[in-house]
Formats: C-alpha cells, structure tokens, sequence
C-alpha cells in the first residue's frame, strides 16, 4: 500500500502547550492532514510456464487523519491517528446470462483507519 499526504500535517494549539510548560515544535502536537491511499499487490501466476511476478491494482482512497505525536525520550516518536474517508474498495460483480460476460464495477464506500507508529528519530 502507498500512501502520500497530500497536505502535510497541520500541528494546531502550539502556543497553548508552550504556555503551559508542554513539548512543541516540529513533530510533536496534535495535527491534522489529507492523506491519498493506492493500495497495490504482487501475485505469481500459477501457470508452470508464465513464472514473472504480476501487479494488481486494488483500491484507491482519500481520507482526512486526525493525530497526535509525542516525543519518547531522545531517539524516538510515537505518531498515533485516526482518519476517515471516501474510496472504491467496494466492487459489485454482474453477469449476463444472454451474452455469457461477466463485469465488475466499483462504488464508492466509506474507509477508515487507526493507526500507532514508534519511530526511531532524532
């Protein structure tokens, strides 16, 4: 899966938690962002001959993210965010007896992802 923000993170309240004693700055707050998700995969054929790697393309989305990062100690970063959005991950399959082809579509549905990271930073 690949995932680009296509907004980098906003850090709000800043001037609060430098009134109150707080760690601020860069990387460290609460934030809010846009984020653009491809999700892809690889397979292998399982046709004896045909031995390369295949790609497929699987949903797109966009997706607002609410979060939060905290410093830990000197080296590290724990980024922790929720985020909800609009994709077309949902697919609806049809047949047509009379002319035997099948087809598929994709519809929009709702995405949501949760999401913890400790991260190793100086």
């Amino acid at each position: 899966m690949a995932s680009i923000r296509i907004l980098e993170p906003d850090y709000y309240n800043q001037a609060k938690r430098e009134q109150r004693g707080r760690a601020h700055g860069s990387f460290v707050g609460n934030y809010l962002a846009l984020q653009l998700t491809n999700d892809w995969y690889s397979y292998k054929s399982y046709d004896i001959v045909d031995t390369r790697r295949h790609y497929g393309y699987d949903y797109s989305g966009i997706m607002a993210q609410w979060g939060m990062q905290r410093r830990i100690g000197s080296w590290g970063l724990f980024d922790g965010g929720i985020g909800i959005g609009v994709g077309n991950n949902n697919i609806k399959y049809t047949y047509d007896y009379t002319t035997r082809t099948e087809s598929r579509k994709r519809l929009p549905g709702l995405i949501a992802e949760l999401n913890a990271r400790i991260s190793l930073a100086h």
